[in-house]
């Protein structure tokens, strides 16, 4: 019932533009759906409007790890750990990220 999810977000988006929220929901719904280049947009979104949203910078740094832009999650996963150096799926997408660097500088 993603697509049902997703409207329900973008209605409460519609309402009240500010709920962070609402839209890092939203692109969680969207990365689900496949739609990694909406859900990107939402998470920027999110942090835009609260700039201290772990969540949001973790799962946007997810969503480019999984477009295999992992010089970026490496970004998003380190803003999300100065946020909260406990958060646990940052630090994957960081430690993930960071493998995957190292794999693509060999020969």
């Amino acid at each position: 019932r993603l697509e049902e999810a997703s409207a329900e977000y973008r209605e409460a988006i519609r309402i009240k533009p500010s709920l962070a929220n609402a839209h890092k929901n939203l692109g969680d719904t969207l990365v689900r759906q496949g739609r990694v280049d909406e859900a990107i947009a939402a998470f920027r979104e999110a942090i835009r409007i609260q700039p201290d949203y772990t969540n949001a910078y973790a799962n946007l740094a997810a969503a480019h790890f999984d477009r295999g832009e992992y010089d970026e999650a490496l970004k998003r996963s380190r803003e999300a750990l100065r946020i909260d150096p406990r958060h646990a799926e940052a630090k994957e997408t960081l430690d993930a990220a960071e493998a995957a660097i190292s794999v693509r500088g060999r020969p």
